[in-house]
């Protein structure tokens, strides 16, 4: 795996979809890629397929967070295979804040004007359309900061532009979503959901490095570790419920629908 800073190594990225309820493994996937970003449509898919049912719920930590990836959702919504999606936005915490000020985020989009406001109210003007790996931007530039005292700060160049990508509406929208506290509260469910299971494999079943060479046999590997996670999750319901294996099976062949983490 070609790690964030260039060092290659030999890791590989183990992801999971998680039900809710149970904490129980519906998904599982395994790569060579650092970014969990484009894991998610192959998890949702998987999801999809494993279970034969409609997803009610997505959730996915600030490290899945894409516009491509809202885009997806957002489609999947239209089309009314999936009801919700909660994606985190890890700049949210810049709204607002000082440390922050001059950072894209505090700069205020007038839609109906076609101008980006800059702290200082100071206008950036559209400049031009740009093409940046594969998407399309437009550029808003600021022609007044010779005048401004924070232009050190806010700038490196001459003047301070902004790229805009071509329908990031999606992605203003969703992290006003998530700063909504309701929203915000159903998000962090996830923190009881998929990090326990990540949890339990490593510390209480023991699996903290594949002992496999390669892609397939990793997978291989990997899927007997979410096999025995879930084998031990059934035997625990099944004792706490004080049912038979054949009605437990029934239970979940009719089953509520699945809540993917």
């Amino acid at each position: 795996m070609k790690e964030r800073n260039g060092v290659i190594r030999t890791n590989y990225n183990a992801q999971l979809s998680v039900d809710e309820e149970e904490q129980f493994i519906v998904a599982n996937s395994v790569s060579e890629k650092a970014s969990d970003c484009e894991h998610l449509r192959i998890l949702i898919e998987q999801t999809q397929i494993n279970t034969g049912k409609k997803i009610k719920e997505v959730k996915a930590d600030s490290e899945y967070h894409s516009q491509d990836n809202l885009e997806y959702l957002e489609e999947k919504v239209k089309v009314e295979e999936l009801e919700e999606y909660l994606i985190d936005d890890r700049n949210k915490r810049k709204i607002g804040n000082e440390q922050y000020k001059f950072d894209k985020i505090n700069f205020k989009y007038d839609k109906d004007r076609g101008v980006y406001i800059c702290p200082e109210g100071k206008l950036l003007e559209f400049f031009q359309l740009r093409k940046k790996r594969g998407h399309f931007y437009k550029v808003y530039k600021c022609y007044s900061c010779d005048k401004c005292k924070y232009r050190s700060k806010c700038t490196t160049g001459k003047n301070r532009m902004i790229y805009r990508r071509v329908g990031e509406e999606i992605v203003e929208r969703n992290r006003e979503r998530m700063r909504e506290e309701e929203k915000w509260k159903a998000y962090k469910k996830r923190m009881h959901t998929v990090e326990p299971t990540f949890g339990n494999i490593k510390y209480n079943l023991g699996y903290i490095q594949f002992l496999l060479r390669g892609k397939e046999k990793v997978e291989g590997e990997f899927n007997l570790m979410c096999i025995g996670h879930n084998i031990r999750k059934i035997g625990k319901k099944i004792e706490k419920l004080g049912l038979s294996l054949k009605e437990i099976i029934e239970m979940y062949t009719e089953g509520p629908q699945l809540n993917p983490v």
